[in-house]
């Protein structure tokens, strides 16, 4: 009797330590959830405030407002009080923990940054060292404007470190299909082994840095979108400060095909810095405003139940109070960026094509002092290039610079009037000699160097509204007058209709008629005249100089 009644003392001692216990560490748990909340405001567009902390003896209700540039969510969290908890739902249905958090992050989340929703976050708070958390999803179909998501679902997790000052978040989707409904109709995407990591640190009171890599294994398209891509990465570096930021982009990948032009390998990396931190934010909010108000949310189909719209425990997304933008705001910010004076460094960029491959350096700063008191922010770019401070070099292959200027010489002959009354060989010919004028100006203004048989090396820098080479001005062939040459720029050249026989030669003698010079080497400031179409038509008659010379 008397052992009987020892075990029930002591399991009524154990059930009190669990009671008392278990409150007690539910203000712990408090504790840890708020700092987890300040720790999520260091995050760059992203605020977030307790709205409602409610703790009873085995757990609590919290209610979490947060904003950021995707708009505005009430986040509901139920924490499960230790130092044992037992829940079926977990992946470890009985844990020796501190507190475990869930909560289910809904679609439209501005959390979400636009992927499919609905995602359960688990995150358990150890009594000591860091915090460890899991991202679930299951299989999503997605039903948005004009866009549906079919996801396997989403593999994470990530940790806090112990004093809060640093966060990891990492994810892993096996595969993803996009298209504009669910129908499998028109075109449709593919994504294959998506990875993402995030990391921020909090380095100090004034200072954070937020890194951010992602990895893609393959993109596929298909009905319409035919093409692919192969082995895609990119590197994000943020360096926040209290009012600036700077940082580094990088991006490679293995190969991409679209109908029969392909590239690659590639890669390509910028540095930036003396970025105006609050001007940089509020462009990118009120870029995607304006991206959100074209594209606003529609109802969403959740996994697997078919239900519509977000869980029903959950509250839905609310809109942005912020829900217009005055017109002039953008151009406001863009000023406060470029009074900053933004610099900016292309450390490489290296991209093969079929002609052959890529590479390129280059340095660029714009703005300044300037920009501290503009008069009209319409007329920005009457200060604009005076302010432009750079150089680029890089080398390219001759086919394919060749190829460019054509296309932009083809553009600028397309607008003359003369130029579209000849036919396609006429065209060709004159097309082919203003390139050969283009090409010959960039050479001697020294701009184009032959660095090889294959290959030009390109100098050029800008500075206070001039193109330099080696610290001299030089001038650039114009878009709108590619080449100074005398008007007209090409000579009218009469062609006789389809179908029409050519006028035959008359006894007396005719005015002279335009000779048709052979190919050979021009002026740099005059054009032949396009051949005459492949038609018959009877040798062109002699001069009476001719006549007599002869």
């Amino acid at each position: 009797m008397k052992r009987v009644i020892g075990i029930v003392v002591i399991l009524l001692v154990i059930a009190i330590a669990e009671i008392g216990g278990s409150y007690y560490v539910g203000g712990l748990a408090e504790q840890k959830y708020r700092h987890l909340i300040t720790l999520m405001n260091d995050t760059p567009g992203v605020q977030a405030e307790v709205v409602s902390y409610e703790r009873s003896w085995f757990k609590s209700q919290a209610v979490v407002k947060i904003h950021s540039f995707e708009g505005t969510q009430l986040l509901p969290s139920t924490i499960l009080h230790g130092p044992v908890i037992i829940d079926p739902s977990l992946t470890v249905p009985v844990q020796f923990q501190l507190a475990v958090l869930k909560t289910v992050i809904t679609p439209h989340s501005p959390l979400l940054f636009g992927m499919p929703g609905p995602i359960n976050l688990i995150m358990p708070f150890s009594f000591f060292g860091e915090i460890h958390f899991q991202l679930l999803q299951k299989p999503v179909d997605y039903q948005g404007n004009k866009i549906y998501i079919s996801s396997q679902g989403l593999e994470g997790g990530g940790r806090i470190s112990k004093n809060f000052d640093t966060y990891l978040v990492e994810t892993y989707y096996p595969n993803v299909i996009v298209r504009e409904n669910k129908e499998k109709v028109g075109p449709q995407v593919e994504f294959q082994g998506f990875k993402t990591d995030f990391k921020f640190q909090h380095l100090s009171d004034t200072e954070k840095r937020l890194e951010a890599h992602y990895e893609l294994d393959k993109i596929l398209g298909e009905q319409g979108l035919p093409g692919s891509l192969e082995a895609l990465m990119m590197n994000h570096v943020l360096n926040i400060h209290p009012t600036m930021l700077d940082g580094e982009f990088e991006m490679g990948l293995k190969s991409i095909a679209f109908l029969t032009n392909q590239l690659g390998p590639g890669h390509i990396k910028i540095k930036f810095n003396n970025i105006d931190k609050a001007a940089a934010i509020s462009l990118f909010k009120n870029g995607l405003m304006i991206q959100n108000k074209s594209n606003p949310p529609s109802a969403a189909t959740g996994p697997s139940t078919g239900t519509t719209g977000p869980s029903p425990s959950t509250p839905p997304t609310a809109p942005s109070t912020d829900a217009t933008t005055p017109p002039d705001l953008g151009k406001k910010n863009l000023i406060d960026l470029l009074s900053k004076r933004p610099h900016f460094t292309l450390e490489d960029f290296n991209v093969t094509l079929p002609e052959g491959t890529i590479t390129a350096k280059g340095d660029i700063a714009i703005g300044g002092p300037e920009f501290n008191n503009v008069p009209d922010p319409d007329k920005i770019s009457d200060i604009l290039l005076q302010t432009l401070e750079g150089n680029f070099d890089a080398v390219m292959p001759k086919t394919l610079l060749r190829a460019m200027v054509k296309n932009r010489v083809a553009g600028d002959l397309s607008r003359d009037p003369q130029f579209q009354t000849f036919d396609l060989t006429q065209r060709e010919i004159a097309i082919e000699t203003q390139v050969n004028q283009f090409m010959a100006v960039l050479s001697k203004n020294g701009i184009l160097n032959e660095k090889d048989t294959e290959n030009y090396e390109i100098k050029l820098s800008f500075s206070k509204g001039h193109w330099m080479v080696e610290g001299k001005p030089v001038e650039l062939p114009s878009a709108t007058t590619p080449i100074p040459v005398p008007a007209p720029i090409i000579p009218p050249v009469t062609v006789p209709p389809a179908g029409v026989a050519a006028p035959q030669p008359a006894p007396n003698p005719e005015p002279p008629q335009p000779v048709i010079p052979e190919a050979g080497p021009t002026p740099s400031n005059t054009m032949p005249a396009p051949t005459a179409p492949a038609a018959p038509k009877p040798p062109t008659p002699p001069s009476q100089s001719q006549s007599k010379t002869k």
